[in-house]
């Protein structure tokens, strides 16, 4: 053997025991794992490879394992084009795309799918071509043959009872109609002939029977009929709203003029409106022209043509749109009749110049029930006896005294003194001051000359051991060393490069390297 032949085998070698080793840790580590979730799963995975090394059959798949996939197909959402992928697809237009495309059409099929193996139907069955002869037999079928179609939705959520209920609830309904399908076959020949007789009378759609409706050959014509009803009535509406306004506009302006003079009202004519008021056959003869209208009423049903519901839709739109606008306009007369005059201004006297229950006077000499004051009149009543100034001078005073110098006497009384008759009176004791320095001198205060302005300047002792004496060594100035403190250095703020610079210590050592101690230099 050569060299390159030895070194090669050489290497095969090692790479053998290298994997022989790397088997018996994994196999011993794996031995002391205890979970029976782990070894049922380790199981399965057993058998699974066995299966495929002898070539069995793949079709009969494990009952849990065909569990598990129904159950993942039923939860999951690519079957529904409510996800939010397809969502997403069809807001921003990507359902052009033929690929795009391709997928939606490929969960909407498997949707389908899935739909139709819950119910225990073939893809290739189809409901376009039943009639009520094959729905009458499929219902027919005696008890047997439902306990096998039962029986092939197997064990799921249609199995439960409350689906079994719900079930035959549905299968109930569909007797019952099916009966009523059955019994309008029967009788359908006489209702085709007594329709087709009515046709030519009445002209509109006629309903003999729910859930099915019948057209005669006239719908054309009771649609352009019923065009022309609408557009007469909405003619008459107009024409209503258009007099109505003049009406309206006419007596606003005999409103505004009878305002302007002064009313005089006689007995007679009062009596007079009385009598008119209280004339029930003068109500419907107005200046509107609504006592001209017609009296005459129509009931509305279901067996009413269309003709007369669409005019009672649309004279009903109308009346509640005429009272809308009534209210409206009633809103503004009220707020026409209102009148401000600008110029009338009431002047308040002061408490030196006037008693205080003297009314005020107006100006002008007008009559009028409207007072308006000036604005300054009203800020002086308003700030009237509120010592503000001097309260937060006093406030101010307070707290210079407080937080300035203080002078204490701490003289002992009978201590360095005589006592008796005998004592001299002239003689007095010298006191003790002791003066205990206060926060900040009452001359070298920062709010000294400032008149609307009290600085606290006491100092929190507790936050005293958090507050930096100095700089730090890097920086140089305060404002470096407030700058560095405001820049994050988190991940959510900085990129993983950056991170990871501003993080990394200056010095890096490998793991298990030797670190000498520091020495002292130049010795």
């Amino acid at each position: 053997m050569t060299k390159e032949e030895l070194a090669q085998r050489r290497n095969e070698l090692r790479l053998m025991r290298e994997l022989m080793f790397r088997g018996q840790r994994d196999s011993k580590r794996l031995k002391k794992i205890k979970s029976k979730t782990y070894r049922q799963k380790l199981r399965k995975e057993r058998l699974r490879n066995q299966e495929l090394v002898e070539g069995s059959d793949m079709e009969d798949e494990d009952p849990e394992e065909a569990d598990a996939k129904r159950a993942q197909e039923r939860m999951s959402l690519k079957h529904k084009n409510n996800s939010q992928w397809a969502r997403s697809m069809i807001k921003s237009g990507m359902m052009n795309d033929k690929e795009n495309r391709d997928q939606m059409e490929e969960s909407l099929r498997q949707g389908e799918k899935l739909r139709m193996k819950q119910l225990g139907r073939n893809e290739n069955d189809s409901d376009d071509d039943r009639n009520v002869s094959d729905i009458e037999k499929n219902y027919g079928s005696d008890s047997e043959d439902e306990s096998i179609s039962r029986q092939k939705l197997g064990k799921g959520v249609m199995a439960m009872d409350f689906m079994k209920n719900a079930d035959k609830r549905e299968r109930e309904q569909n007797l019952r109609d099916l009966n009523e399908l059955r019994d309008y076959s029967l009788n359908s020949s006489e209702l085709d002939k007594e329709l087709f007789n009515e046709s030519s009378t009445t002209s509109a759609n006629i309903n003999k029977n729910g859930g099915r409706r019948v057209y005669t050959p006239s719908a054309a014509i009771v649609s352009n009929e019923t065009r022309e009803a609408d557009e007469k009535v909405l003619d008459e509406i107009k024409y209503d709203e258009t007099k109505s306004l003049t009406n309206r506009l006419s007596k606003d302006s005999g409103k505004n003029n009878k305002n302007n003079k002064k009313r005089k009202a006689d007995g007679a004519d009062e009596d007079d409106e009385e009598n008119v008021a209280s004339n029930p056959w003068l109500d419907g003869f107005n200046d509107d022209g609504e006592g001209q209208r017609s009296t005459k009423l129509t009931v509305i049903d279901k067996n009413s043509n269309r003709l007369d519901k669409s005019a009672a839709k649309i004279s009903k739109h109308a009346t509640e749109k005429g009272k809308k606008r009534s209210k409206k306009d009633n809103n503004k007369d009220i707020e026409d009749n209102v009148v401000l005059d600008v110029n009338s201004v009431l002047n308040v006297k002061n408490n030196a110049d006037s008693d205080e229950g003297e009314e005020f006077e107006q100006e002008g000499g007008e009559s009028s029930d409207i007072k308006m004051f000036l604005q300054k009149d009203l800020i002086k009543e308003a700030f009237a006896g509120d010592n503000v100034f001097t309260e937060f001078r006093s406030e101010k005073k307070e707290v210079e005294e407080d937080e300035g110098d203080k002078e204490i006497d701490v003289t002992l009384p009978g201590w360095g003194s005589w006592a008796g008759g005998n004592k001299d009176k002239g003689s007095k004791k010298k006191k003790i001051i002791k003066t205990v320095n206060g926060v900040v001198q009452k001359d070298k205060r920062l709010d000294k000359g400032k008149k609307n302005v009290i600085i606290n300047e006491k100092v929190n002792k507790k936050n005293i051991k958090y507050q930096a004496n100095g700089v730090p060594y890097p920086f140089e100035t305060m404002e470096q060393y407030e700058r560095s403190l405001r820049m994050p250095l988190g991940q959510e703020w900085n990129s993983r490069s950056t991170h990871q610079k501003l993080t990394m210590p200056r010095i890096v050592a490998k793991h298990g390297s030797v670190i000498d101690p520091l020495k002292a230099p130049f010795k």
